[in-house]
């Protein structure tokens, strides 16, 4: 994921530098790059401030086959709301420092936040 930053324009030689990485490792697929690392590499990165909704940018643009476990787990599943659990389920064990929750008890309308008021049908005011 981290070499799809180039792809929108980030330059990866410093923030690599600051998270004692180098490019050989981002093109060694057997290298262990840590969580931290890669949280101090897109901490730099978003210090930048190129994209817009830069996780929106990174999905869009990592194919899949990067993470062939991650794939399985999402397409494998029966619907999104499944694969969400199961994804929420794998990163807590890879990583805990990240938390995805899949809060599916509440009702499938929308609020609007300025507002915290919905409609009959469900849509925003």
């Amino acid at each position: 994921m981290l070499g799809v930053l180039e792809q929108l324009g980030y330059d990866l030689d410093g923030p690599l530098t600051s998270a004692g990485l180098q490019r050989s490792d981002l093109e060694d697929s057997d290298a262990y790059i840590s969580p931290s690392a890669c949280a101090l590499v897109f901490a730099r990165v978003r210090q930048q401030r190129r994209v817009p909704n830069l996780a929106l940018h990174l999905a869009l643009r990592t194919p899949i086959g990067t993470n062939p476990l991650l794939d399985y787990l999402i397409v494998s599943s029966d619907s999104v709301g499944q694969g969400l659990q199961r994804l929420s389920r794998y990163l807590r064990l890879v990583n805990p420092a990240i938390c995805v929750a899949v809060n599916d008890a509440d009702d499938p309308w929308r609020k609007n936040p300025a507002t915290n008021t919905a409609n009959e049908e469900g849509k925003a005011r």
